[in-house]
């Protein structure tokens, strides 16, 4: 058993190549280093694999609204407002909530000006019972395995028992305002890589600054859950 005490050096050649030939299946190498001491990796797989083959990224979906965008989705919504799309990370969860990626889109109607927020509120007494489906990123399994509380509702529903919101970052996309067959808007899924973390006893919702004319459209969410 190595001494969990004692300290260790981590090397290995610098460059593309050590001395000698490389070492093909079953054999040993070395590792890889920089010029600045920095270990050189490669993503053979795609960036959020290894989290999700160990079934530990999860995604949550709101096809459609059906009314203009609700209070619980607007910067700065006061206490217990009505959300169409929001995520609790429940007190006793253990976990955190790693946000990966958020997508906001139009379907129809007069969209607010923008910006787009990201809104974190006290989600430790949301009395509200959880209504939105969080599918497994491995597989696309319901449920199995997430630690997180769910709200999407087309129209809305109380997070009853929730905290104001406070704005906490700018989304880093831009739907234009304006309706909808004249939106010049750029891409709508942000990737945010893990900028963002809502720990236990706290909630999470995009915001936009205002409910505009009957602005109907979507959201979508996907996240790692990793032990506090």
């Amino acid at each position: 058993m190595p001494d969990q005490n004692a300290s260790y050096i981590l090397g290995g050649y610098v460059g593309t190549n050590g001395p000698g030939p490389q070492a093909g299946d079953g054999g040993f190498q070395t590792g890889r280093f920089g010029r600045q001491a920095d270990l050189i990796v490669s993503e053979l797989q795609g960036r959020y694999y290894e989290a999700t083959k160990r079934q530990n990224v999860f995604c949550m979906i709101l096809q459609a609204t059906t009314s203009a965008i609700a209070a619980g989705n607007i910067t700065g919504a006061s206490a217990g407002a009505n959300a169409q799309f929001a995520v609790v990370n429940p007190v006793n969860s253990g976990k955190d909530m790693v946000l990966l990626k958020l997508t906001v889109g139009v379907i129809s109607g007069t969209t607010p000006v923008p910006p787009i927020t990201h809104n974190v509120f006290n989600g430790s007494a949301v009395s509200l019972a959880p209504s939105g489906t969080i599918y497994q990123g491995y597989g696309g399994l319901p449920g199995p395995g997430s630690s997180m509380k769910g709200y999407t509702s087309a129209g809305g529903a109380a997070l009853t028992g929730g905290g104001a919101y406070t704005a906490v970052r700018v989304a880093s996309f831009n739907i234009s305002a304006g309706t909808f067959t004249n939106l010049t808007g750029t891409n709508n899924t942000e990737e945010l890589a893990g900028d963002l973390i809502i720990p236990p006893g706290v909630g999470w919702a995009p915001c936009w600054a205002a409910a505009g004319t009957t602005a109907l459209g979507f959201y979508g969410a996907v996240w790692a859950e990793v032990p506090v």
